[in-house]
């Protein structure tokens, strides 16, 4: 890039492809089109490594991937999204291979060298997944959505350039640090060509999936000035500078397609290859747990939860019995059976730290500590300091069934792997820009009413606090798109802040549709074809068969 400032954004993808073709890897003239298997050479392995199905389920997508200390770590990730990390591709440009490699989460938990540098620790993912999933891919070129900008005839109010000037982009910026989200700038950009601007486009749009290209035929290098807002926060500002791009220089930009490198998936195991014996032993403790914890009663006007994880320690302030149960054991909704009233009412601090003092130094060490291990250690505490004991047992409750009453959605492309994203589709329209009440847009593809029944809920927050279930009996994959009112902009409220779990009574929050708005359930049904209706179903409960309200001394 030859632009001087701001140079936050366009940098980070020429390192992304510095460290994809890095001489680790392959060249990219022998990657970009090909048509033949991609299999990894001989190179860095991990020197342990343990791949198990993820237990959590509150959870949309992976997180992690990076060498902490000695440990590789990647928490709750699909293996389509592993050969997204192990190869430099957005998840959504990795297709083909069979529908298993989206269904199922993973834990990758692996061992190397402290030292050991990204461009190796990525060879090792790549060798990782090759070794356990047996998987082979190749890149090709395919047409795929994006933004093309184009030079209507008459229509340009730049300058051909006479070249004598410094080339680049520069802002009126008084410092080189970023500036806050949303600032007005104005570029003065001389002797640029329409492939490096275009290339930068991608810095005024707001977190945009769809890559920009040149199909405005200008040559030559160009001078011209424009102002936008750097960077944009929302897709509002977006549209702003996109409209102020079209009247400003006279260039336009809109939907379109484009020839595009994606990763294809020639083979790959439906599951991995068992983990060597005790690996799970040897890479970290069988059982994570506090080695020390402070619990006492909260003052009496403590008000809600307040919280701090670091360094090793947990710090909570007001935190009810209920919440803890609720993190702990991953739970959805309020299906705990026997719960004690107190379980609600009585509130605790909370210090805990992952290992003790030094005995020597007093002083707390930094171990590796991960939030994904949290529920798992919380619900230890549980069972040592208020002696918890329960199982897990179907009991009719409270559920939402989602039923076909006109199904009106768009049969997928089997190409593309299943997915949901906050944000517009492939034809890159966006409600929220002229209508701000309606703030949640999702975006799915190739998913299966099954499917859409696990993940609306935790996309659509607030909204759903009890199972839900398909009962359509729509067989295949669909693409849709959802736009509603956010769950807070119609009235609800963030139950976790007041340190309660989720109530999922229908008349616990009394919601109110603003002027344009539309709930969840209207959205559902007037958009997809769909409908959710509550039903009592067989539900998986936590039965509290004891619990002690005053928590045993350490």
């Amino acid at each position: 890039m030859k632009r001087t400032l701001p140079v936050f954004g366009p940098l980070a993808s020429l390192a992304l492809l510095a460290a994809f073709f890095s001489p680790a890897f392959a060249r990219s003239e022998d990657l970009q089109g090909s048509a033949s298997p991609m299999v990894v050479a001989t190179h860095p392995a991990f020197e342990l490594a343990d791949i198990h199905l993820s237990t959590r389920k509150k959870v949309t997508g992976m997180s992690g991937g990076f060498l902490d200390g000695d440990h590789y770590i990647v928490h709750h990730a699909t293996v389509a999204e592993l050969i997204a990390k192990a190869y430099g591709f957005p998840a959504r440009k990795v297709v083909g291979g069979p529908i298993s490699i989206m269904n199922y989460r993973y834990d990758v938990i692996a061992k190397a060298p402290p030292d050991t540098s990204d461009d190796v620790v990525t060879a090792m993912l790549r060798n990782l997944l090759a070794e356990r999933f047996k998987l082979v891919v190749h890149v090709e070129s395919i047409s795929l959505p994006a933004h093309l900008v184009t030079a209507p005839e008459g229509a340009i109010k730049m300058k051909q350039s006479e070249g004598s000037k410094t080339p680049g982009c520069r802002s009126d910026l008084s410092s080189d640090a970023p500036p806050p989200a949303g600032t007005p700038v104005t570029f003065s950009c001389r002797a640029e060509s329409m492939t490096e601007f275009v290339g930068f486009l991608h810095e005024i749009m707001s977190n945009p999936t769809q890559p920009e290209v040149d199909a405005t035929d200008l040559k030559g290098l160009w001078d011209f000035d424009f102002s936008a807002l750097y960077p944009p926060r929302t897709s509002t500002e977006s549209a702003s500078n996109i409209e102020a791009i079209e009247k400003q220089l006279g260039l336009k930009i809109e939907a379109g397609r484009s020839m595009q490198a994606v990763l294809t998936v020639d083979s790959v195991s439906d599951s991995p290859m068992p983990n060597p014996p005790n690996v799970a032993t040897l890479l970290l403790p069988a059982s994570a747990k506090f080695a020390v914890a402070s619990i006492k009663r909260s003052s009496p006007d403590s008000k809600e939860l307040l919280g701090h994880v670091g360094n090793g320690q947990v710090i909570l302030t007001g935190a009810t019995l209920h919440f803890l149960i609720n993190f702990a054991f991953d739970l959805n909704n309020e299906t705990i059976v026997n719960a004690p009233k107190w379980l609600d009412q009585d509130k605790f601090d909370i210090a805990a730290a992952v290992t003790p003092p030094d005995a020597t130094s007093g002083v707390v060490s930094n171990p590796l500590f991960n939030d994904e291990d949290l529920p798992e250690m919380t619900k230890k505490l549980l069972e040592e300091r208020f002696g918890i004991k329960w199982h897990i047992e179907d009991r009719p409750a409270d559920a939402y069934v989602l039923l076909a009453i006109n199904p009106r959605m768009k049969k997928a492309d089997p190409l593309f792997h299943s997915g949901c994203k906050e944000g517009p589709g492939p034809d890159g329209k966006d409600p929220r820009i002229a209508t701000p009440v309606l703030g949640r847009l999702i975006s799915c593809q190739n998913m299966t009413m099954a499917q859409l029944a696990d993940e609306l809920p935790l996309r659509s927050t607030g909204y759903i606090k009890i199972p839900m279930f398909d009962a359509t009996g729509i067989t295949g994959a669909y693409d849709f798109v959802l736009s509603f009112s956010g769950y807070s902009q119609v009235g609800g409220i963030n139950e976790w802040s007041l340190n309660r779990p989720p109530s999922g009574s229908p008349n616990a929050v009394h919601l109110v549709v603003p002027p344009g708005g539309l709930l969840l359930s209207d959205a559902i049904e007037q958009q997809l074809g769909l409908r959710l209706e509550k039903q009592k179903r067989p539900t998986p409960m936590l039965v509290i068969d004891h619990i002690n309200e005053v928590p045993k001394p350490h």
